[in-house]
């Protein structure tokens, strides 16, 4: 296996290594040589910092799979040209080629897309602000100025963005990765989710939320049909969320949420104080649909109408159960994000978990 460049800290590649799914331990070698060795085995990494060009070297039967996680990551990243002559002129963001159509939702479609001379899977998503916001105008506006949230939102479990802009038939549209899995609505289709394995994901989406509730961010729109996951064949699991920023741009008002008229007719996974108001930004809300999803992919049920709590007992053990739960609770006592990350690692790693509102 060839070795690869990383100029980061430790501490940003050791969070690097955990978002893609490998547990194990660091080691300092006499020569300086930062070592780490995955639990499960099948991946070791030898990163040299104090060399000119840092180079690191991963080797095992998982080195393949990591240095495709650790390209896709890092596909766009260059160095900064301090001095240049290209300083102030405009230059074209890329002949983008639109692929195979991917999927539809409430929001627009989604394509397969290629720059020429970039071998990498980006997709493209088209928006279609019509049917929440007679306002065309007003609502492309809103989306470019909402971009600037979809650019600072950078973290292993959330799907990377890496440009804007407007078709030549005046839909705007976004640039972003193409992560080759499925959401959890295709999930439960074809055979469901173990209990194990969805903790594993709601522990990445959970960080993943967690990083934007902590740039005040809120996503507002979380359903399984954008909360995405893949296991490889080393049984490594991985996931993103999608879609941060769209509602809040081309939906403020909660359009998607109302009837002509404005009568409410909610969502299944939609907090009750998001249906109560559909213009608000509460971080809580994301935690109750985080919650609502994680329940509906154990049970079938998202914590609405009659059983759903006595289903959940049945599935998982109490602890486990009692995490979910506090997903769901009413807005004065439900966990804040950061809590219920925290409660999900105490649970990856068999201890008991301690949420601060019993």
């Amino acid at each position: 296996m060839s070795r690869i460049r990383y100029n980061g800290t430790l501490d940003e590649l050791q969070s690097l290594v955990e978002s893609f799914g490998y547990r194990g331990t660091w080691a300092e070698s006499k020569q300086g040589i930062q070592v780490f060795k995955s639990t499960a085995g099948g991946l070791t990494l030898n990163w040299w910092p104090k060399s000119s060009k840092k180079t690191l070297l991963p080797r095992g039967v998982k080195s393949e799979a990591f240095v495709q996680r650790f390209n896709s990551h890092f596909a766009l990243g260059v160095a900064p040209i301090e001095k240049s002559a290209l300083v102030g002129q405009s230059v074209p963001f890329g002949n983008i080629t639109v692929g195979d159509f991917i999927a539809k939702g409430g929001f627009g479609v989604v394509h397969k897309a290629s720059i020429a001379g970039v071998r990498f899977p980006f997709a493209v998503k088209f928006l279609d602000p019509h049917p929440f916001n007679p306002n065309v105008e007003s609502a492309r506006a809103r989306f470019f100025q909402e971009a600037e949230t979809l650019f600072r939102l950078r973290h292993p479990n959330i799907v990377a963005i890496y440009g804007v802009g407007t078709h030549t038939d005046g839909r705007p549209y976004i640039l972003m990765e193409n992560f080759e899995g499925v959401n959890l609505s295709q999930a439960k289709e074809t055979g469901g989710v173990d209990s194990s394995a969805a903790l594993a994901y709601v522990e990445m989406f959970a960080a993943g939320l967690c990083h934007a509730h902590s740039m005040g961010v809120v996503h507002r729109d979380i359903t399984p049909r954008n909360l995405m996951i893949r296991t490889d064949e080393f049984g490594t699991h991985t996931a993103r969320v999608l879609d941060f920023g769209i509602a809040a741009a081309l939906d403020p008002e909660g359009a998607r949420l109302t009837r002509t008229g404005g009568t409410c007719v909610g969502d299944t996974f939609s907090a009750p104080e998001l249906i109560a108001d559909p213009r608000q930004r509460n971080s809580s809300c994301d935690v109750y649909s985080l919650g609502a999803c994680w329940l509906w992919l154990l049970t079938g049920h998202a914590g609405k109408g009659l059983g759903w709590s006595e289903a959940l007992h049945h599935t998982v053990p109490p602890d486990y159960a009692r995490v979910v739960l506090s997903c769901l609770r009413p807005l004065e006592e439900r966990c804040s994000m950061g809590e219920l990350l925290k409660c999900v690692r105490a649970l990856v790693n068999g201890a008991s978990p301690a949420t601060s509102r019993q």
